[in-house]
């Protein structure tokens, strides 16, 4: 973020703790995408993303008088003294139950920057993958993205529409100085995606399905870790957990299917050996929360 957007480095050493702060604490969450190149053993990160929840105040105050880069313009707020701009886990979980949420990306950026480019057409899928997995699940009211005006056609295509344009010169918030390209504000608001045929990958995130499990955080939280997390083992090293915690979380989730949503692992009960039994289970309960991400969002039971 600081290398593509030039950050002055004293800007960026004032807004890393905040930004570093807020991932600790889950007011900032993101995902990254990998790839393997030929001749290589190792993954290597090629996008990055990130993204938060915002108070209607401020995006309302942002939406009023809008600039390039909303997410500095948030944190220049917080640096100013602002308190609550970034809704925490459990004010989440409340505009969740209300259907209140504003959603912004905080950013999203790729290693490889030019379209003309057979990478950047390869990672196009796995990019709207990732956009559908952080952002899914939730109950929301408004989506809000900035990006380089010559990246707009990928928003288009994915469903939002273009809430402002900024041309190169225009002033940026945080001694950015003025913009070097064009970038442009796209958006989406529940009632706009109600009006859109389905399909799209911004529609997808406002097909809002009430959750049925009532999952508690540390339920949650070790269901999104075991999807891409093989074993148990793993899952100890991720969450710092014990291996007898992490058994007896995996035995109330399955409790919990078992009286609310028995048909997702009744079949896997059919199996005589248990290790199968077990596995099948994890399987069926994984698949299920997967296309179900709301099981996997704080709600306002939490």
């Amino acid at each position: 973020m600081e290398e593509e957007w030039r950050i002055p480095v004293q800007v960026a050493r004032q807004v890393r703790p905040l930004v570093r702060h807020a991932v600790e604490v889950e007011s900032i969450r993101g995902g990254c995408i990998e790839a393997l190149f030929d001749g290589s053993d190792a993954w290597s990160i090629v996008a990055v993303g990130l993204t938060a929840f915002i108070s209607a105040c401020e995006i309302e105050s942002y939406l009023a008088e809008p600039v390039p880069f909303p997410s500095l313009h948030i944190l220049s707020r917080v640096l100013s003294g602002a308190r609550g701009a970034f809704l925490s886990p459990r004010e989440v979980g409340k505009g969740n139950a209300e259907g209140s949420l504003n959603q912004l990306t905080v950013y999203y950026g790729q290693t490889v920057k030019s379209p003309e480019a057979p990478l950047w057409r390869q990672m196009l899928p796995s990019s709207h993958k990732l956009h559908r997995e952080v952002h899914g699940g939730y109950r929301l009211r408004r989506l809000l993205q900035d990006e380089w005006t010559e990246n707009e056609p990928v928003f288009s295509h994915a469903g939002y529409r273009v809430l402002r344009r900024f041309p190169a010169g225009t002033p940026s918030p945080l001694g950015l100085g003025p913009l070097r390209a064009p970038r442009s504000l796209v958006g989406l608001t529940a009632a706009e995606a109600a009006e859109q045929l389905p399909g799209t990958t911004a529609s997808f995130l406002f097909e809002y399905r009430k959750p049925r499990l009532g999952l508690t955080s540390a339920e949650r939280r070790l269901l999104w870790h075991a999807l891409t997390h093989d074993t148990d083992t793993d899952l100890t090293r991720a969450l710092n957990l014990s291996l007898n915690t992490i058994k007896t979380t995996w035995r109330r989730i399955y409790d919990r299917f078992e009286s609310r949503l028995p048909f997702v692992i009744e079949a896997a009960q059919d199996s005589d050996v248990a290790t199968t039994r077990g596995a099948e289970k994890r399987r069926r309960v994984l698949a299920y929360v997967q296309d179900h991400l709301e099981e996997l969002r704080p709600h306002s039971h939490d």
